[in-house]
């Protein structure tokens, strides 16, 4: 997969089940790989496995680093009002101080109810 978006030149993102799946939010694993990339859709057959690329704006390859990228994907996911004390809690637990503090820095941008439940991070240490 890293090798595929290299050589197109892509930044790519795993999508929402995985990301979900990464920081304790979700136990389903999903059953294919789907990535979204800043580069168009694109199926590839490697092996046994379909690996699906499916675009997604460059706003969020291009602007986000990886780990942002995923925080976004799974909030985005659960939806505003499914985000509570519980989750930013479980998405801090699976970053590193220095992440943290790119996260928010980097969410700012997107979804105001993004940043403002991202701060959250630094109230809970």
């Amino acid at each position: 997969v890293n090798k595929i978006s290299k050589i197109n030149g892509w930044k790519i993102l795993p999508n929402e089940e995985i990301a979900l799946n990464r920081f304790g939010l979700s136990t389903q694993i999903p059953a294919c790989y789907e990535y979204f990339s800043s580069g168009p859709y694109k199926k590839y057959k490697i092996n046994n496995f379909v690996v699906e690329f499916k675009h997604i704006s460059n706003k969020i390859t291009e602007n986000l680093s990886f780990t942002t990228g995923m925080v976004y994907l799974a909030l985005k996911s659960l939806g505003r009002n499914n985000v509570n004390q519980n989750t930013i809690l479980k998405i801090k637990r699976n970053l590193i101080d220095q992440e943290i503090d790119k996260v928010i820095a980097e969410i700012k941008n997107t979804r105001t109810w993004m940043y403002e439940k991202v701060k959250e991070m630094k109230e809970y240490d």
